[in-house]
């Protein structure tokens, strides 16, 4: 990443490739794909720095052998460990590829399936009537795929356009309608990050929970929320409805919030 000279050690890529490593390692965890950390890193620097069309080529090499091994690479891994010359085809004949093929570890007897499972697999939840660059739409993966870990990404949320941090939030608040429980659903840390990026979004968040019917609020999303700028009218608005729970309106009490 220091010698690359589509990163050439700048700090800020390099922070980037850190937030998305760790995004996949707990998406590894979280959905008991075992994955080694060591394969997800030299596979998100060839997903990161590679032609398209050269990691199109890794996928299918992979998907397509029974034991999920990109047998392809063995002959070429070989001659770059020994410093040897050997010709590469295209797609892969390219400077960056030769110098990835000599890091360790060699892939070609690994089953890559689960790594890219967690890697480039979360990208159909992304569509083209998004309209967000390709760095936005990995965030919005990341979010989709593994909320809980939202907080990694917010330094870099704050630098992406605002417009396309609107729909990452209307993407969000559409997978948080499916939600029939409100005390502490995961997708509620993806939506408090995109509003600690943008704060213009929190009106949105604070509208979208009021909408929330009263039967769903439980009184564990009191303290989740209580520190949020957006909260106080939301508890205000909470405290007003007849429907919502005693428990509930007890938390916000409790918390001294719910003051006109």
């Amino acid at each position: 990443m220091a010698s690359s000279d589509r990163i050439a050690g700048n700090p800020r890529l390099v922070k980037r490739f850190l937030n998305a490593l760790s995004i996949r390692m707990s998406i590894s965890k979280a959905q008991g794909v075992g994955v080694d950390e060591a394969v997800l890193i030299k596979l998100l620097l060839f997903e990161r720095l590679a032609a398209p069309a050269a990691y199109a080529a890794l996928n299918k090499a992979v998907n397509t052998d029974t034991d999920g091994k990109p047998r392809i690479l063995e002959q070429w891994e070989e001659s770059a460990a020994k410093n040897e010359e050997f010709q590469l085809e295209t797609p892969w004949d390219d400077e960056f590829i030769r110098e990835w093929l000599a890091l360790p570890p060699a892939l070609a007897d690994q089953d890559l399936r689960g790594a890219l499972y967690v890697g480039r697999e979360q990208a159909p939840l992304i569509t083209a009537a998004d309209r967000l660059s390709s760095e936005a739409a990995g965030y919005l993966s990341a979010l989709l795929a593994s909320p809980t870990e939202a907080h990694v990404l917010i330094e870099s949320l704050t630098q992406i356009q605002r417009a396309e941090l609107t729909i990452i939030m209307d993407r969000l608040l559409v997978q948080a309608g499916k939600e029939q429980e409100w005390g502490a659903p995961a997708i509620l840390d993806a939506c408090i990050a995109v509003v600690t990026a943008d704060p213009s979004q929190g009106s949105r968040l604070a509208g979208f929970l009021i909408e929330r019917p009263a039967q769903q609020i439980q009184p564990g999303i009191v303290p989740k929320i209580a520190s949020q700028p957006w909260a106080k009218e939301v508890f205000i608005q909470w405290s007003k409805t007849p429907d919502i729970e005693t428990p509930v309106k007890k938390a916000i009490e409790r918390g001294n919030v719910a003051k006109q």
